[in-house]
């Protein structure tokens, strides 16, 4: 390489993020190999253990491993016996995902994989640095799709406003009308007393 070439640091931060992803995905690969799992089957389990019962569009929110829909995803791990499909109680129009036996039993196996690697993360750069290396990611990532899948996941409510909140079947969960907050709140004994003559009630002391 010319040596008289200079590089700006932005142009090295984008290799190194792509360079450090590339190793990142060689370690979860090598930790999932041995139970039959990609790096995306692994992140549905995960989530499906946090949330679950969701249905796919629910899913495909929270996945950051895949864009747009996440049906073949879920195909093959219906195949291999790790989620089900049923039909919701309430609108049987609706299809749920949940976690089979199998599939809770292999959770387990993945979340230690991803103990084992955040281990060697805090080992290689320190918790410090992980942190602020985190920070700076986040600010990157912050306003796009993919922000906004790590935030749903990975909320950090001391930086950011609180995160959508989102109903069983991917609604939005809207706010309880102030109206009827007023109306549940408990009242407050009254401070006035009785009297007699024609005022009927007048201030208390």
């Amino acid at each position: 390489m010319n040596p008289n070439r200079t590089r700006s640091k932005a142009t090295e931060f984008r290799y190194l993020v792509l360079a450090a992803q590339r190793e990142g995905n060689r370690w979860l690969t090598q930790g999932l190999r041995e139970h039959g799992l990609t790096p995306s089957q692994a992140e549905v389990l995960t989530v499906l253990a946090d949330d679950e019962p969701l249905t796919l569009a629910d899913l495909g929110r929270y996945l950051v491993c895949e864009t747009g829909s996440p049906s073949r995803l879920v195909d093959a791990m219906v195949r291999k016996g790790l989620v089900t499909r049923e039909p919701d109680p309430v609108d049987r129009r609706v299809v749920l995902l949940r976690l089979t036996p199998s599939g809770r039993e292999l959770v387990e196996r993945v979340e230690a994989n991803d103990e084992r690697i955040d281990s060697l993360l805090e080992e290689a750069i320190g918790t410090e640095e992980l942190a602020a290396a985190s920070h700076a990611l986040r600010r990157l990532i912050d306003g796009t799709l993919s922000g906004q899948k790590v935030e749903r996941r990975f909320p950090v409510r001391a930086l950011r406003a609180p995160r959508r909140r989102f109903g069983r079947h991917g609604g939005r969960i809207r706010p309880e009308p102030a109206a009827r907050r007023r109306a549940d709140r408990p009242r407050k004994p009254s401070t006035s007393r009785t009297v007699d003559g024609p005022g009927g009630h007048r201030p208390g002391p």
